[in-house]
């Protein structure tokens, strides 16, 4: 860590050097050339011009090197204001996702070597808005079902399966998923979907449980979430 500030106060000195010396160097050769044109043709008309004091360089050197300064510092404060109203700007945009639900089924899942039910399979249709002016990468899912023993489920997983099998069928599952990948970006006062959310969850609801409350929670790379309760019921015990 200490290596790392001391490279940086390195490379801040050396830029603020350089920068003081160009503006310098400038000034002395602005300065010094408008003297030499006072000495060289001021005479010329006024033949009682004395010429310039010895100590004329250096006060000319001290006053530009106090002028470099000045305009390395106007335009570090430029910068730092150009930045500023960058960064106010990134600030002042944020996305708003709001979720809007089509319809969900959760099909409890078949495991056919031990003859058990091992899990529950939740399938959500969904369209997800964005009604911000920043654009929303969602990587993390979360999930919270009453219903079940744990509740809460965090940064579950998509599964993409052409079909579950459940304890009385292979139920396939057709529709597009609501991204490609692992993400979902929503651009800016944009939509995506619809498209299907399937998540598998380890937990299995009662026998006699046929409708789950499933409260799904989507978040973006900046923490910026949106949640939407689905009344969801399970396969063959409603409309799909």
């Amino acid at each position: 860590m200490r290596a790392l500030r001391t490279d940086s106060l390195s490379k801040g000195l050396w830029g603020f050097t350089a920068a003081l010396l160009h503006k310098w160097w400038l000034t002395v050769l602005a300065v010094l050339s408008f003297g030499s044109t006072i000495a060289t043709y001021v005479p010329a008309f006024y033949s009682r011009f004395p010429g310039f004091p010895r100590w004329v360089p250096f006060a000319v050197f001290v006053l530009t090197f106090f002028i470099a300064c000045f305009r390395v510092f106007r335009d570090q404060q430029r910068e730092i204001s150009r930045l500023q109203h960058a960064i106010d700007q990134l600030e002042r945009k944020k996305a708003e996702l709001v979720i809007h639900d089509r319809r969900s089924m959760f099909f409890r899942a078949w495991d056919e070597n031990t003859r058990t039910v091992c899990g529950t399979y939740v399938r959500f249709e969904l369209v997800v808005e964005n009604r911000g002016n920043r654009h929303s990468t969602i990587d993390g899912f979360d999930l919270e079902v009453a219903e079940l023993q744990k509740k809460t489920y965090s940064n579950l997983k998509q599964l993409r399966k052409a079909g579950v099998q459940t304890p009385t069928a292979h139920v396939g599952i057709s529709g597009p998923d609501l991204a490609p990948g692992d993400i979902v970006r929503v651009d800016a006062e944009k939509s995506v979907g619809p498209g299907q959310l399937l998540f598998y969850l380890p937990e299995v609801p009662p026998p006699d449980t046929h409708v789950l409350h499933c409260k799904l929670i989507l978040r973006d790379t900046l923490n910026i979430s949106a949640s939407r309760v689905f009344k969801t019921p399970e396969y063959g015990h409603g409309t799909w």
